[in-house]
């Protein structure tokens, strides 16, 4: 892929990155229009990442082609077994995000967010303990606890 159409989807990929992630902190959900953005531009990510695979239509391919919407699946499946503890919105960006990432790094860039996340709640339970509030009930955005895992991000873009 050009470099020049890289950092032009890389620069939209990290815009809506960032807005997914203010939207999450501020209402606990992912604006539709948002996640419909990523889709747009997502649908010819993707198509360039499987021009650039050098054999495209073989099972190891699209195996590797496959493997990037794993992470997102694993998340929508986890929130439909669980009540949606993990939200869909969450899902969604993952699933979408398969378009732009290949599969290692944004499992790598889950795994982080999800330890990401660990140690925030368990700074939050640790919180409250000592202020003498119950936090069970506490939920925190997933999107924010991502953060950490930009350079893992920043890192994969090349590989498109």
């Amino acid at each position: 892929m050009p470099s020049l159409l890289t950092s032009i989807v890389l620069c939209f990929y990290l815009l809506s990155f960032f807005l997914c992630i203010c939207h999450d902190i501020w209402s606990r959900t992912l604006p539709s229009y948002l996640l419909f953005g990523l889709f747009l531009f997502g649908v010819p990510a993707f198509l360039l990442r499987l021009v650039s695979i050098s054999e495209p239509f073989s099972f190891r391919g699209i195996l590797q082609l496959m493997l990037s919407f794993a992470p997102g699946a694993l998340l929508l499946l986890l929130g439909l077994f669980s009540g949606e503890a993990v939200g869909f919105g969450d899902g969604l960006f993952f699933l979408l995000s398969g378009c732009y990432i290949p599969g290692l790094p944004l499992l790598l860039i889950l795994l982080l967010g999800l330890f990401t996340s660990a140690l925030v709640s368990i700074g939050l339970l640790a919180y409250g303990r000592w202020k003498g509030k119950s936090m069970r009930k506490r939920s925190i955005p997933f999107l924010p606890c991502l953060i950490p895992a930009l350079p893992i991000l920043l890192r994969a873009f090349p590989s498109l």
